[in-house]
């Protein structure tokens, strides 16, 4: 946003130089991005009066002084125009780049003074944060600059002109088919206007404010835009057919040239104005062409509303179409300040143009319910850093218009021009600025948290990823999204909808890894690496809303390198059991039961789940109707657990490495073929669990020279070095015989 300071002056009662003024703009969050030096342009030209024109020459009055120049043409006696002594030179538009011709200066210009003494000359341009409407007009900044250089603010009272008959209910009707998209609406009729260009003053403070200058009516609304930031629309009355406003979604495939000349194809998505025939303007964005101010209006409708910003943003992105007045729209208006900027506009128009206003306007406007929150001075200190007494937080908030009651638990009513303040941090953020953020110590710790320290679930993923990578697995990282069919294929029925994809492909949030993770082993086997020990942490997304992470792992092929003297091995079922349980090991979680399962995606008998008092996830063997539409040929393993309940590892607990060596003791057991191995290790931790260090599997097999039903079952039985090892040894085997019927088989 482009600051005139002279104007600004002109409101604040401002002593602090331009420089002082741009460093506390800067400090309390409004950058000044740079000061512009209009003021240079008009260097050396002074206000003179043309007196006579003669066929060659002009007589030029600087009040004292006379000067004699040679004829130039589009003026006319009386008129006053810029002259530089100097060089004898007119002030042209061509000269400050303003438009072409000889510029007429105001009537009102005294003779002889610089042009620099009575015309805007520095500009800041201020860049303002996305959140801050409030400070897109010269009123916003002003009551901004106020609060923090504690000084008056000037108010200025509209003299609207004297009112004519008749009304301007009686001229015209108002009817607005959604009050969400319009909660507000006002509208005045000014008639007998004179259309011409504006006061000299006028034209140039709208340019150096960025907006070019039009005519006297349009520049009043541009005016009163850069005033109170509100943006206003005049109609031609006249070209405003069945004397009807409608404020309206557009038609489908309904069209309007606006009034940049571009015909333009609307949707119902977009709002607009229309009369008893078709719209007339964009609302919020751009006028018609078919109703726009033109050299022969006479009677002018001034519109002033308040459209819904979310109903402007996406009339704005659907014609790609972004103006001064849609962004303040966006940002949301001060609807409070509807009645002053009409009345203002109104006034200024009248005066301009030589119109008179009717009585009265058409429309309302909402009713404005001020939004209360809570805040603690508690909490300003903590968040801060440093102790900020009670008095000077209340001070703080009712300088910043915040009315504040209370004391340590202070209520404030939220002022209807400062749309970001949303919750408690955001008035704690206005105090920081009102404090300074130069006085708070660079250097400061938040209670209860060390800034930047990862949290304790990050540090629990980053150990789980150092500990795969450290046993040869390479990490790959998936979208979130997925796809309905995919799942479905998968035979996965739980899942959770995206209900605005932006890609028809992607339309679910995946509820396990796998469904993004096959894409990947697809990409590799189809660029020729077959051979494949990856493995994810991401989240997933259950159906009922809530998200947590889970880790995959994968293997395919050989685990070493192809070598002529070596017969090449490929993983198995026991490859990927033993990574998961290292793994489960590493988090301090020993006992895993692996239990046989028939989900669709694993093969045949080959798939299991993981259970740790309650089922964690999921192995096995992926089924070849699942790889096959990705080109995947080789068996791959695939294991995928929950993380729900290890990313905060378990606290380990180190002893001192005895004096004596465990005692280790091989069992081979003939059971019956349907017994599980796994209920087998069940019962033995279960009863023996504080009596030894480790029960575990280390043959399995069934088949000739054994009975067609039984198997062998090996377990490796590890003990403390006690007197009574063998004897609790007895106990297992005995154990063990008597649940499953089983036999130890003897060597």
């Amino acid at each position: 946003m482009l600051l005139s300071f002279r104007w600004l002056k002109e409101i604040l009662e401002i002593k602090e130089d331009l420089p002082k003024i741009a460093q506390i703009l800067t400090e309390k969050g409004i950058a000044v991005e740079n000061i512009l030096n209009y003021g240079q342009l008009l260097d050396g030209f002074q206000v003179a009066e043309i007196t006579e024109i003669t066929e060659n020459h002009l007589t030029l009055s600087l009040g004292k002084e006379e000067e004699k120049v040679e004829k130039i043409t589009g003026v006319k006696v009386k008129d006053k125009i810029g002259f530089r002594r100097q060089d004898k030179k007119i002030l042209t538009g061509e000269e400050i780049n303003f438009g072409n011709g000889v510029i007429i200066l105001d009537q009102e210009f005294p003779l002889g003074e610089n042009l620099n003494n009575l015309l805007d000359d520095y500009v800041l341009d201020l860049e303002t944060t996305g959140n801050r409407g409030d400070l897109l007009s010269i009123s916003g900044i002003a009551r901004e600059l106020a609060i923090f250089l504690d000084c008056g603010v000037r108010e200025e009272e509209t003299e609207i002109p004297t009112e004519i008959e008749p009304p301007t209910t009686s001229l015209i009707k108002l009817e607005i088919e959604n009050s969400t998209d319009c909660p507000s609406y006002l509208g005045r009729i000014i008639s007998e206007v004179q259309i011409a260009p504006s006061p000299f003053s006028l034209q140039w403070r709208l340019f150096v404010s960025g907006i070019r200058p039009h005519s006297n009516v349009v520049d009043a609304t541009n005016y009163t835009l850069l005033k109170y930031g509100q943006p206003l629309h005049p109609f031609d009355l006249n070209r405003v057919f069945g004397e009807r406003i409608i404020v309206r979604r557009a038609k489908p495939k309904e069209k309007i040239k606006t009034i940049d000349g571009e015909e333009r194809e609307l949707s119902p998505e977009i709002l607009v104005i229309a009369d008893s025939l078709r719209p007339i303007a964009i609302a919020g964005i751009m006028g018609g062409a078919n109703s726009e101010i033109v050299a022969g209006t006479k009677k002018v409708f001034l519109e002033c509303a308040h459209f819904h910003p979310s109903v402007i943003r996406k009339g704005s992105l659907s014609l790609r179409l972004r103006t001064e007045a849609s962004r303040r729209f966006e940002l949301g208006i001060d609807e409070e300040k509807l009645k002053a900027a009409i009345d203002f506009a109104s006034s200024l128009i009248a005066h301009l143009s030589g119109g008179k206003v009717h009585k009265g306007m058409i429309g309302q406007v909402e009713k404005i319910k001020r939004k209360s929150l809570s805040l603690s001075s508690l909490k300003v200190s903590q968040v801060l850093g440093v102790e900020i007494d009670n008095n000077s937080i209340f001070n703080a908030l009712k300088r910043m218009g915040f009315s504040p009651q209370g004391k340590r638990k202070i209520k404030v009513k939220i002022p209807s021009y400062r749309k970001d303040i949303k919750e408690e941090i955001d008035l704690i953020e206005e105090i920081a600025r009102f404090y300074g953020y130069e006085n708070i110590p660079e250097k400061f710790s938040l209670k209860g948290s060390k800034a930047g320290e990862r949290d304790i679930t990050e540090k629990g993923i980053v150990q789980l990823s150092l500990f795969l990578i450290n046993n040869g697995f390479s990490e790959v990282k998936t979208t979130s999204f997925t796809n309905e069919e995919t799942v479905k294929f998968l035979g996965i029925n739980s899942y959770l909808k995206i209900q605005n994809p932006l890609n028809k492909n992607l339309t679910l949030l995946r509820p396990f890894l796998l469904p993004t993770f096959l894409p990947v082993m697809s990409h590799n086997f189809r660029n020729g690496r077959r051979d494949l020990r990856i493995f994810e942490i991401g989240k997933v997304y259950l159906e009922n809303g809530e998200e947590e992470y889970h880790l995959a792992l994968a293997l395919a092929g050989a685990p070493t390198p192809l070598f002529w003297q070596k017969e090449k091995i490929e993983y198995d079922i026991f490859d990927l059991k033993g990574i998961f349980t290292s793994l489960l090991e590493f988090l301090s979680f020993s006992e895993v039961e692996f239990l046989p399962t028939d989900l669709p995606f694993f093969a045949p008998g080959e798939g299991m789940v993981l259970r740790i008092k309650e089922e964690i996830g999921f192995l096995g063997l992926l089924n070849e109707k699942i790889l096959k539409p990705y080109d995947i040929d080789n068996p791959i393993w695939f294991g995928e657990i929950s993380l729900l309940h290890f990313l905060a590892p378990k606290r380990k607990f180190y002893q001192p490495i005895p004096d004596w060596l465990p005692v280790v003791r091989d069992f081979s057991f003939l059971l019956a073929k349907k017994v599980p191995a796994q209920e087998v290790l069940k019962l033995v931790r279960e009863k023996f669990g504080d009596k030894i260090i480790r029960c575990e599997i280390f043959d399995h097999f069934f088949g000739p020279p054994l009975p067609p039903e039984e198997k062998n079952l090996g377990i490796r039985i590890t003990l403390p070095p006690s007197e009574k090892s063998e004897e609790i040894l007895k106990e297992i085997v005995a154990a063990i015989t008597n649940q499953f019927q089983g036999k130890l088989r003897q060597r």
